[in-house]
């Protein structure tokens, strides 16, 4: 399986162009470029809510932002930057794992993470339509991040820095898919959910996240 990991360059000379992302504006730009829609976070209590003006992130769910728009964000120097979920980002999925038991249960299936988070947790891509919410296996809680969901990827909270270990390339091995966990774990991650919020639950969608949507 091939990803492409960052490493420290040596020098100025040798950073190539997937080494270059020492700032979360970097790694913005580049998840921009792999077809990934991106959001500026930083607002709420946590530091996790989009900072773009007014909080509205609903029309990021069905198209990418503009060049324009990113620049724009970036002038405000957000604190963070999260990629959205679902068929917008090429059916991008996210599997949060936010405490140690549900780290240790991915690391058990093989699985490295894409992106660590400021609290130890892990996040893990996959390229697969599936079903956001919460999900549960053996008592160890862990929740799926697709369409209508998303993610910090880089910058920092309160607690600390995110850090991006793999990069989520277009090419095949990039991202995992499901038949790559034990059959037992596609059954619960594949099975059907409760909603992670009671919005979530009704036909109307949210402009403002609320808790539980994101990380």
């Amino acid at each position: 399986r091939e990803r492409v990991r960052l490493v420290p360059p040596t020098g100025p000379d040798d950073r190539t162009r997937d080494q270059a992302l020492s700032t979360p504006i970097d790694a913005a730009w580049k998840y921009l470029s792999l077809g990934r829609s991106v959001i500026p976070t930083g607002s709420g209590p946590k530091g996790k809510k989009p900072s773009n003006p007014g909080g509205i992130w609903k029309p990021y769910q069905t198209r990418l932002p503009f060049e324009e728009e990113v620049l724009a964000w970036a002038d405000a120097t957000p604190s963070s930057w999260a990629v959205v979920g679902g068929a917008v980002s090429d059916n991008l999925t996210i599997i949060d794992a936010d405490t140690q038991a549900a780290v240790r249960l991915f690391h058990d299936a093989g699985l490295e993470p894409h992106v660590t988070t400021p609290r130890g947790g892990e996040h893990y891509y996959f390229n697969s339509s599936l079903p956001s919410g919460v999900r549960s296996i053996d008592g160890i809680t862990f929740e799926v991040r697709g369409e209508r969901s998303y993610c910090n990827f880089a910058g920092a909270t309160a607690n600390g820095q995110y850090e991006i270990h793999q990069i989520a390339l277009d090419g095949p091995g990039s991202l995992y898919t499901v038949v790559d966990l034990p059959p037992e774990l596609q059954r619960v991650i594949q099975s059907a959910t409760r909603p992670t919020t009671a919005n979530q639950r009704g036909s109307a969608w949210p402009d403002i996240i609320t808790k539980g949507m994101r990380n």
